[in-house]
């Protein structure tokens, strides 16, 4: 279209041209409206070559979109066939792979079926041969046992018969100590009536008791048990008088309430004083503040019960021996105490001068426990000190008997205690 409307204005023009060139002798005004014309013309040919050219321009947009819309469809064709591709391509992927693993799986199975049947056949060869080797080692230690019973049995034939010569042999020598010690018992016995005619042991009463520990006999073993019991409640003072039992652990003075507090030998001094000085109350404040100068009077008893084990015997030789003695003991104590509570020394004139000395009586086991003196006696049982000894008898023809010996003490007694 474009190329049509160039070729008709070319030729517009060139006839333009011609009639210009060619009309010398026409009037000019004719010219002129010619050229109006063909301006005219040549405009309305421009407007309508535009229009045309602004169709052409529209038809291709048109044609351009159609196009597009062409290619669009084209290219989600193709993505649509090519999603559709590989999602076959995937199933065909997926299924070769399930053929694949079934395939795998069922060669597997086979394999390990195979295998397991090897392993069966192994293990029970392996079981038959260990069965085997089982039934010849059980075979071999039948017959070493059977040899090492006859070897045995022969050895205890041959030790028995040694030991019936020793046997044989001792009794030979038992008899002949037998009969040598017999010979020797008589002997002695002959000596000692001898002696006795003879007065040696005419002073024997004046001999001192010997411990358990010197004791002298003649049999394999001895067992000597002793029961003992004490009982005392007065001791001896430095002046030979009698006291009571408590003066060996109080001491022989008299012991007054400001001797072991402090408090009421302040106050007795008039040192220090109390903060309700003007209190009629009896109690704890009274106490220590008027009865300071009294005496507490201690009055106690004492019980032991003994038992002792005592055990020796002769080692290696009659002539040594070893021996230990267990004492068991059971002690009680009883300690009393009491002060005297006249009614001109209570503070105040009180008509229950009975409860009041109670109370006192209460003040003075409290004072008594702060000291430590947390049982008035008590009782006590159990293990005293474990003895061990050793003698040895020393023979010689110059002096009748030498004993040496060893003893042992070990302090295995509880540990004295001042507050029981």
């Amino acid at each position: 279209m474009k190329k049509f409307l160039k070729i008709l204005g070319f030729f517009v023009l060139v006839t333009a041209t011609t009639q210009c060139l060619a009309g010398d002798e026409i009037d000019a005004k004719l010219a002129k409206k010619e050229k109006k014309e063909l301006t005219k013309e040549q405009k309305r040919l421009e407007k309508e070559r535009k229009q045309e050219e602004k169709l052409r321009k529209k038809e291709m947009k048109v044609l351009e979109k159609e196009n597009k819309k062409k290619q669009a469809e084209e290219k989600r064709k193709a993505r649509k066939q090519k999603q559709e591709q590989r999602k076959f391509e995937d199933k065909m992927k997926a299924e070769e792979a399930k053929l694949h693993k079934d395939f795998e799986k069922e060669r597997t199975n086979k394999t390990k079926k195979y295998e397991r049947a090897q392993r069966e056949e192994a293990r029970k060869i392996k079981q038959i041969e260990k069965e085997n080797r089982a039934r010849a080692k059980k075979e071999q230690r039948q017959l070493a046992k059977m040899k090492r019973e006859e070897e045995k049995h022969l050895a205890c034939l041959t030790e028995k018969n040694k030991e019936h010569e020793k046997q044989l042999k001792k009794d030979e020598v038992k008899f002949k100590n037998r009969s040598l010690a017999a010979n020797w018992k008589n002997l002695r016995k002959a000596e000692v009536e001898t002696e006795y005619k003879d007065g040696k042991y005419a002073d024997v009463h004046m001999l001192p008791a010997w411990p358990f520990s010197n004791w002298f006999f003649k049999e394999k073993a001895m067992l000597n048990v002793n029961a003992t019991y004490w009982y005392a409640t007065d001791s001896y003072d430095s002046d030979g008088a009698s006291r009571d039992l408590t003066a060996l652990a109080f001491g022989e003075q008299k012991i007054h309430l400001k001797d072991i507090l402090l408090a009421s030998k302040l106050l007795g001094s008039h040192q220090v004083e109390l903060i309700n000085a003007n209190s009629q109350l009896f109690g704890m404040d009274n106490f220590i503040r008027y009865f300071g100068n009294n005496i507490i009077n201690f009055n106690g008893k004492t019980e032991k019960y003994g038992l002792e084990f005592d055990f020796a015997r002769h080692v290696l030789r009659d002539d040594i021996t070893i021996g230990i003695q267990v004492p068991v003991l059971y002690v009680r104590n009883r300690l009393d105490e009491n002060m005297e509570f006249s009614a001109s020394n209570i503070h105040g004139n009180d008509p229950y001068i009975e409860d009041t000395t109670l109370v006192y009586q209460e003040a003075l086991r409290r004072v008594l426990k702060s000291k430590g003196i947390n049982e008035l006696g008590g009782s006590a049982c159990g293990l005293g000190d474990i003895t061990l000894f050793g003698n040895v008898e020393v023979t010689t023809r110059y002096i009748d008997k030498i004993v040496v010996g060893l003893k042992v003490g070990l302090p295995t007694g509880k540990e004295e205690s001042m507050s029981k």
